[in-house]
């Protein structure tokens, strides 16, 4: 394999720690921007309450400007949320779920999440890597974000699913 496995267990790890800490469970996203030897990584939780299960099933496809694909509505409306978030943070300070944040991205940045939280993790992914940054993502169980194909190039995408799952086969 071109990434290492311990690779893969550390962001699988994360993503489970994001369940377990994801905040109030009834937040719509959570997520968690971790600083780890000049690389940014961003975890983002999946699916954990009714919020997130409309994220899920909107799938609506929409024209995202940023990537020039149509994105699943749901997944990209998540991930708007998140990106704001961490570029209100970048120019100020925000209060996000009550406590002040800052979210500073180094030039790399790791997006990984699980499920809902690997889509929401594909899209950011895709729109950093627009940015100029050096993307890597790692999903887990991740279901499909577009029925197209980013063209201009795409950040690297570790995708890890059990072929017995049907949630990465949809939607």
């Amino acid at each position: 394999l071109p990434v290492t496995v311990s690779a893969l267990v550390e962001h699988a790890e994360y993503c489970k720690a994001i369940y377990d800490i994801g905040g109030n469970q009834k937040d719509e996203v959570a997520f968690e921007v971790i600083q780890d030897n000049g690389i940014s990584i961003i975890v983002i939780r999946g699916t954990a309450n009714e919020a997130n299960v409309l994220s899920d099933i909107d799938i609506r496809l929409v024209s995202d400007a940023r990537t020039g694909i149509r994105l699943h509505k749901g997944f990209r409306d998540a991930a708007t949320t998140i990106m704001q978030i961490i570029d209100t943070s970048m120019t100020s300070r925000g209060i996000v779920q009550g406590q002040t944040r800052t979210y500073p991205l180094e030039h790399t940045v790791h997006v990984t999440g699980h499920s809902l939280g690997g889509a929401v993790a594909q899209i950011i992914g895709m729109w950093l890597h627009k940015r100029g940054k050096n993307v890597q993502v790692f999903s887990y169980g991740s279901p499909k974000v577009s029925d197209q194909v980013l063209s201009g190039g795409q950040p690297t995408h570790w995708r890890v699913v059990r072929l017995s799952d049907p949630i990465p086969m949809s939607p």
